[in-house]
């Protein structure tokens, strides 16, 4: 537990886990995983943190706390404890991490997988039907080449014969050059 700890000026009791110590320059640094505080800012900023690891400057005699930065405290000494102790020690352990979090997307993602699936389906399906219809080579479309007429001059129903009696609008109904 670092109780004389100083956060943008302010004072900021924080409890935790040593994760390692470096120097930079003239200056000692330690990583701290932070298992709870009592400063309300540095509350606020650990809460939105995966991590919750913060940088402490061990700070010598004359330290002026001039060096900042949000996830920087300045720190004179320490004092090893039991986390259990008081309940601000452990304020930040209650926070689930994002990794125990539901995923409350995996419904949904579930379903788009399956309506792609139906739809894959759905144009293969397409396709069969498609090629189905497609003419076949040699295979002609409309009407038949051969006149429909029985062999015995006789005609089927709506079906008629020009004589030079019949109008010419019969005859010829679209007007069209002979």
């Amino acid at each position: 537990m670092l109780e004389d700890v100083r956060y943008y000026g302010q004072a900021a009791p924080v409890a935790g886990h040593f994760k390692g110590l470096s120097s930079e320059g003239e200056g000692l640094f330690a990583k701290l995983k932070v298992s709870g505080t009592r400063n309300e800012e540095l509350l606020r900023v650990l809460s939105g943190r995966k991590d919750k690891v913060v940088h402490v400057h061990l700070c010598e005699e004359g330290c002026t706390g001039q060096l900042s930065d949000e996830m920087l405290l300045h720190a004179s000494g320490f004092e090893d404890t039991e986390l259990n102790r008081v309940p601000w020690l452990t304020n930040l352990q209650g926070m689930r991490e994002e990794d125990e979090m539901p995923d409350e997307l995996a419904d949904l993602r579930r379903e788009q997988e399956r309506m792609e699936k139906d739809s894959k389906e759905v144009h293969k399906k397409t396709e069969k039907k498609e090629k189905k219809r497609r003419r076949k080579p040699g295979e002609q479309e409309g009407r038949c080449p051969k006149s429909p007429k029985k062999e015995n001059g006789e005609l089927d129903e709506n079906q008629w014969r020009t004589s030079s009696k019949t109008p010419a609008w019969i005859q010829n109904p679209r007007g069209e050059p002979e």
